[in-house]
């Protein structure tokens, strides 16, 4: 690698542009309106003297919001705060440095202009025999824009599966509010034993570092709990004052103030949780399933009903007496219990999905801090078939022998010709095979990192090209079943580790396995 000041490898041509204003963008048009914003495209134009067509193509960078696009095509530029971005294409390959600039991270200086701070980077070029090496940049790009095509496949999958639950509520329990399918209305009182809300008094008053869960608005998600920001309430006033909105597994929880109506169940694994500013809804579970109820509200229609019932201004509430006096059409109890049994076998689906997109998310930030470091094998890569460049192909070997082998993205050996991936029978043993090879390169001492090796995988299947294979959970669970095992057998060691505060796996010193 070469390091380039900012200015070798990219020309702002931002004056080449004419910008258009926002208050002139189309909703449809023959050329895209590039602008800083969030979405890729922010409106469309029909007229062509607005765009430029020779720069291509373009990296647009929001001088405001620090977000950056890859353009091919003409476009016209928006009139605030974006700047185009030629690249010197005799040294770099311009979606190469686009997936670099991303990677950097610029400190955000609230709404003030940015791109002075992506002027003082240094950009990392391939070399070889004292040229750029333009086929290792193609191969950077490919392998990137590989993943990141996957990401957003399990990103459209996970959107269908939210669509699929939707149409099947449709299907089967019909509009709502029309009650098309002529049940029964009930209202709280009738298919609930219990309608309550949680702390709504100084709740910060009674937290703790550790003890007893509180669910905020923020956790509660359509459909599911998220417990990625929590805070706890001591044991104490959970079994004291604020014992009254103990939830139980089973329970309906609905957003009470902010983005009203979502609701979600609680798992067995928060039964005795607290919640603050939420409904608590306690089913009846002879009238009514509780996935009945938390789809209902979080249905277009439900929230429909909700929105008519809230109160205030800029900050909507939506309270007990409210959610009390709607009535819901009920339909028979083996219906709802079939509805549940669907929802349950979709979020098994959206769990495998979810892991896959993240792990296909972390596979991306792993291979792209190797990858412009100079620290990922690409000799296994192949060029794509579109070559930027018409130079010799080449195989690039591992990245610079400064860098410590434990930061390296782990290389696997080849599979022998009796082991495949593609095969079932034949899958397994692929598998343990390079998890083998992962423990017997680790020297003694060294720690065995679980993501380490997943990474490496993805990694291979990435570069196998082949859309029918994936590491899934059944993939996860075995792996760890052999982490255990080698726990057992002595391979590996497990130790305290008190500067992260965490356990850690290492290769025991060679006399603890002999």
């Amino acid at each position: 690698m070469r390091w380039h000041s900012f200015s070798e490898v990219v020309t702002d041509v931002t004056s080449k542009f004419y910008k258009i204003k926002a208050s002139d963008y189309k909703a449809q048009g023959q050329y895209k309106i590039i602008d800083q914003g969030k979405n890729l495209v922010a409106g469309y134009t029909d007229d062509s003297t607005l765009t430029n067509d020779q720069l291509l193509p373009i990296v647009i960078f929001g001088d405001h919001t620090r977000s950056l696009k890859y353009v091919e095509e003409p476009i016209a530029l928006g009139a605030d705060g974006a700047k185009a971005l030629w690249i010197n294409d005799e040294l770099a390959i311009a979606r190469y440095v686009y997936y670099y600039l991303r990677s950097v991270e610029i400190q955000g200086a609230g709404y003030s202009r940015h791109f002075k701070f992506l002027k003082e980077i240094k950009i990392p070029i391939p070399f070889k025999e004292g040229a750029p090496n333009f086929n290792d940049q193609a191969r950077i790009v490919h392998l990137l824009a590989r993943i990141e095509g996957l990401i957003a496949q399990r990103e459209r999958h996970l959107q269908q599966i939210d669509e699929l639950l939707k149409s099947t509520f449709l299907e089967m329990f019909g509009d709502p509010i029309r009650n098309e399918k002529g049940w029964e209305p009930l209202t709280a009182k009738d298919y609930a034993d219990l309608v309550t809300v949680g702390v709504v008094v100084k709740p910060a008053s009674h937290y703790a570092p550790t003890g007893v869960v509180a669910l905020r608005s923020l956790n509660v998600k359509p459909g599911k709990i998220d417990l990625g920001e929590i805070v706890h309430f001591s044991r104490e006033a959970h079994d004291g004052p604020l014992a009254k909105s103990r939830l139980s597994a089973g329970d309906v929880v609905v957003v009470r103030t902010g983005k009203t109506g979502i609701a979600a169940v609680i798992p067995d694994e928060l039964d005795g949780a607290n919640c603050i500013d939420l409904i608590i809804v306690r089913p009846k579970l002879k009238r009514m399933n509780p996935h009945y109820l938390a789809c209902l509200l979080n249905s277009e229609r439900g929230a429909t009903l909700v929105a008519a019932r809230e109160v205030g201004g800029i900050q909507k509430h939506f309270n007990v007496g409210a959610l009390n006096s709607i009535a819901f059409p009920m339909p028979p109890r083996e219906i709802q219990d079939e509805f549940a049994r669907v929802v349950g076998h979709i979020e098994t689906i959206k769990i495998n999905y979810q892991q896959s997109l993240i792990d296909l998310k972390t596979l991306f930030d792993a291979v792209t801090q190797k990858a412009f470091k100079g620290d990922l094998d690409l000799s296994q890569v192949p060029l794509p078939e579109s070559e930027p460049k018409a130079v010799p192909r080449d195989a690039t070997p591992p990245g610079s022998a400064e860098e410590s082998t434990a930061d390296r993205l782990f290389s696997l050996p080849e599979l022998p010709i009796t082991l495949s991936l593609a095969h079932e029978a034949r899958r397994k043993d692929a598998l343990r095979f390079w998890f083998d090879a992962y423990l017997d390169a680790l020297l003694p001492g060294d720690e065995f990192l679980a993501r380490k090796l997943l990474d490496a995988i993805n990694f291979r299947l990435i570069v196998m090209d082949d859309e029918d294979l994936e590491f899934d959970s059944d993939d996860h669970d075995t792996l760890k079943a052999w982490v255990f095992e080698a726990l057992e057998s002595g391979r590996l060691s497990q130790s305290y580790d008190g500067q992260r505060n965490q356990v850690s796996l290492r290769r025991p010193p060679a006399s603890s396995t002999t």
